[in-house]
């Protein structure tokens, strides 16, 4: 389709002898690089301004030959067009080969863009679309892109696409296999995925029926007429040594920012007491025999 912006060239064709359009001998006349202004319009020469805009190429010159026909009976047009930013789209980031992008077609979608950009950067961690649109933005992931071809939008002239990391995680602390922050690596992150994820707790020091979820939501949350938590900050118990608790446990999602904390066992603590202990007579013994 045709956009303000773009660059028509326009080739006249008359055999007539006395053509307004030709000199002598002449059988073309050549309009090149008309930009199409921004109200969509070209200027044609005994005709005026001629809307082209929202038109295909072919549509455009059947128009313009239409127009001529009352000056030039006999007239021919050619016409092509080399594409504007309104024709074009940008890819900001997160692909092999980020730039602007020409629309080859009106069907020109997201993931056409991406694939045409070279692909997503392989170093993302489930990587994440978002679309600026004029002054909207509009996000999903690579991995809904795929499993629902239609959230594959089509694109119009001036779009920006972003291709991120996600940026969500959360954190683990205690008795963990691991304690760090953690990474969003699917959308939906279930308390037994970040378990896996962060490798399990501590055999020999967490607590099995005391994992805490701790979160906290936003004071907006809490509003009247809000369906949602009645204290701010909540904690969650999961209990790992039962069947309900391992179900409950994977249809518990996490969000994001959450603290995922792995209790110390009970026996954890009298081990380690009984270990100062017997470190304490140790050294008294040693200070006997002395």
């Amino acid at each position: 389709m045709i956009r303000a912006g773009d660059m028509l060239n326009v080739v006249i064709w008359d055999s007539a002898e006395n053509s307004l359009l030709m000199g002598p001998g002449q059988r073309s006349a050549s309009l090149a690089n008309m930009r199409v202004s921004d109200g969509g319009a070209i200027f044609l020469p005994y005709v005026g301004a001629v809307r082209v805009a929202d038109r295909t190429p072919d549509a455009a010159r059947q128009l313009l030959q239409r127009q001529l026909e009352s000056v030039v009976p006999g007239a021919q047009v050619q016409l092509s067009m080399a594409e504007g930013r309104e024709n074009s789209i940008d890819l900001i980031s997160g692909v092999r080969a980020p730039g602007n992008i020409k629309m080859p077609d009106q069907d020109f979608s997201v993931l056409a863009a991406i694939s045409s950009a070279g692909g997503v950067n392989e170093a993302l961690t489930n990587p994440q679309v978002k679309l600026v649109r004029g002054h909207k933005t509009y996000s999903t992931s690579i991995s809904n892109l795929f499993e629902d071809p239609k959230l594959d939008t089509r694109l119009v002239g001036g779009d920006k696409l972003i291709v991120e990391a996600d940026p969500r995680y959360f954190l683990s602390l205690g008795a963990a296999g691991k304690e760090s922050q953690f990474g969003f690596n699917r959308d939906k992150v279930s308390a037994l995925d970040a378990l896996a994820i962060i490798g399990g707790v501590n055999d020999s020091r967490a607590n099995p029926k005391g994992v805490l979820v701790l979160r906290e939501y936003p004071a907006s949350a809490l509003d009247a007429g809000q369906r949602g938590p009645r204290q701010q900050r909540v904690v969650f118990t999961i209990d790992l040594t039962t069947s309900d608790g391992l179900f409950s446990a994977r249809n518990f999602f996490v969000h994001s920012g959450d603290l995922v904390l792995a209790t110390e066992s009970p026996l954890s603590s009298v081990n380690v007491v009984v270990g100062l202990v017997g470190s304490a007579f140790g050294l008294i013994n040693v200070a006997t025999r002395n």
